[in-house]
């Protein structure tokens, strides 16, 4: 690890092994490190914790390569392969990050996966049983609390189905799951249900196909989607808003591209598809409705929208549009005021890569590639929400293989990391100051507090 200037550089151990990630406040790294056996073959690894300086290093007892940092970074939970004469099985385990405390949540299961509640307080976890052919799938949802006091079951499903997935609500009150039919088809049931965490309920939402779904971020309300069907016809999907438990559902429209809560939570925005007779799609309108579902107005017109996105503040939004001209491919970005007010063209590119929001919401950030001679460098630039300032960043930002622009700005928003072919380099918001940090880098990321 380093220092964000490229000062104090500091090796914290030789081998790592399969991952490492930062605690949530940054005060702390966790790390894997690879044990070998004494003709040098891999045997295994061990978990290892130190402070955010590199100090303080000390091993976690019988951790396995599957574990999870609490939501205070105070605690790790972890999943340990237990052998028995009954058969292979999991335990589930949580441990203080100093290697004390360590407590035994589950005895003797087939655990697949588990989520931190977040307060920290409980792990929701679910458990694997058999299908009809002898295959495993997640039978059973279940709660600990961390301090060993309860555990409950929230639900089983039958054999002719499983769980497909699950999530905590924000607020840590209940959590929604998936219910698949146990079938290969892709196009299978699933069905969405939500839970209270005292084992109330389960409330099924929806009974075809539930997707694309999240809570707002105060855990009062839920968005779905499900699917439309007309006269045995899959004609689209719907968007639903609802209550956390499930009641008072109401639709806002039956054919969505996609969504998205407002981040004030006062709103909530969706692109309707724009069809002719024959169902054909010309494109698409983004709309925008109150959290409940009320007041739904239409925000533009129906253009051929590629992506859009909401200002951190809520109160506007910056949308891509396919703007072909002949036989160009050329990409436009707009900002529009969620009053409807303000639309104003923020910037085009040829070939535009990947954009953004400023971590402070007041420019948009995106990438280009710039075609010299045969090569494609790809470059970083930035414009003012009212389309004024606009400013080259970087003139040659690496991309990974999933072709996304190697870089991320600082947590605070005043420093921007990127990568140039295996360059780490750091540079001020507005381009200025760039320096190289380290000449040979894989991966690499910012400390929470970003320092």
């Amino acid at each position: 690890m380093a220092d964000a200037d490229g000062s104090g550089a500091r090796q914290i151990t030789d081998e790592v092994g399969r991952g490492w990630g930062w605690s949530p406040g940054g005060e702390r790294i966790a790390y894997e490190v690879t044990v070998r056996d004494f003709r040098g073959n891999e045997a295994g690894s061990e978990l290892w914790v130190a402070d955010a300086d590199g100090s303080r290093k000390r091993r976690l007892p019988d951790v396995s390569s599957r574990w999870k940092w609490s939501p205070d970074g105070e605690r790790i939970a972890y999943v340990v392969t237990v052998y028995s004469q009954t058969g292979v099985f999991e335990d589930l385990w949580v441990v203080g990050a100093d290697g004390s405390r360590a407590r035994l949540l589950t005895h003797e299961v087939y655990i697949h996966s588990w989520e931190w509640s977040p307060d920290g307080e409980r792990i929701a976890f679910t458990v694997y049983g058999y299908d009809s052919q002898g295959h495993y799938v997640d039978r059973e949802l279940w709660v600990a609390s961390v301090d060993g006091s309860a555990t409950r079951r929230l639900d089983y499903i039958d054999i002719k189905d499983f769980i497909n997935g699950m999530w905590w609500s924000p607020d840590g009150e209940r959590i929604v799951y998936v219910v698949k039919e146990n079938s290969r088809d892709e196009e299978a049931v699933r069905e969405l249900w939500v839970v209270e965490v005292d084992g109330s309920g389960p409330r099924r939402l929806t009974d075809d196909f539930a997707y694309n779904w999240i809570f707002l971020p105060s855990g009062e309300r839920i968005a779905y989607q499900s699917r439309v069907w007309e006269f045995g016809r899959w004609l689209g999907h719907s968007l639903w808003v609802a209550e956390a438990d499930g009641s008072g559902a109401q639709q806002l429209d039956d054919d969505i591209e996609d969504w998205r809560w407002s981040p004030n939570e006062e709103q909530i925005a969706y692109e309707v598809k724009v069809r002719d007779s024959r169902r054909t799609v010309l494109g698409s309108e983004l709309w925008v409705a109150g959290a409940d579902g009320s007041g739904a107005y239409r925000l533009t017109d129906s253009v051929a929208i590629q992506d859009w996105r909401w200002s951190p503040d809520g109160r506007t939004i910056v949308y891509e549009v396919d703007a072909r001209i002949s036989s160009d491919s050329r990409r436009e970005l707009w900002a529009v005021g969620v009053d409807g007010s303000g639309t104003s063209l923020l910037s085009y590119a040829d070939i535009l890569s990947w954009w953004g929001w400023s971590p402070d919401g007041e420019s948009i950030v995106y990438m280009v590639d710039a075609l010299v001679s045969s090569d494609s460098r790809r470059e970083l630039w930035a414009v003012g929400v009212d389309g004024s300032g606009v400013r080259r960043l970087s003139d040659n930002i690496s991309v990974s293989e999933y072709g996304v622009g190697e870089w991320g700005w600082s947590p605070d928003g005043g420093r921007f990391a990127y990568k140039v072919d295996s360059e780490l380099w750091v540079a001020r918001d507005d381009g200025s100051g760039a320096r190289r940090l380290a000449d040979d880098v894989g991966y690499w990321r910012w400390q929470p507090g970003g320092s």
